[in-house]
């Protein structure tokens, strides 16, 4: 994944392995961490800071010590580049 910021705000866009692009706040809920740092398994975005997962889909918080769900937001890939739709 990577993670982009812009005006003020972070986001983790990712690709799954069956092509399609999704987003996500940029920050773990319960340590403000950048999961962007940390690997997509099964749908599922691994916090690297305490191994909190999320749904990459809707952001939903699936395991332990995660406070709370993620934000998501659109992506697409146009041309190579990877757009992120914020509000």
């Amino acid at each position: 994944m990577i993670g982009p910021d812009r005006g003020g705000r972070s986001f983790s866009p990712c690709r799954s392995p069956d092509d399609r692009t999704c987003g996500t706040d940029g920050r773990c809920p319960h340590e403000r961490v950048r999961p962007a740092d940390g690997p997509v398994i099964d749908r599922l975005i691994e916090c690297p800071g305490h191994t909190g997962q999320f749904d990459d889909r809707t952001g939903k918080a699936k395991g332990a010590p995660v406070c709370g769900n993620r934000a998501t937001c659109p992506v697409t890939v146009e041309g190579g580049r990877v757009l992120v739709q914020a509000d």
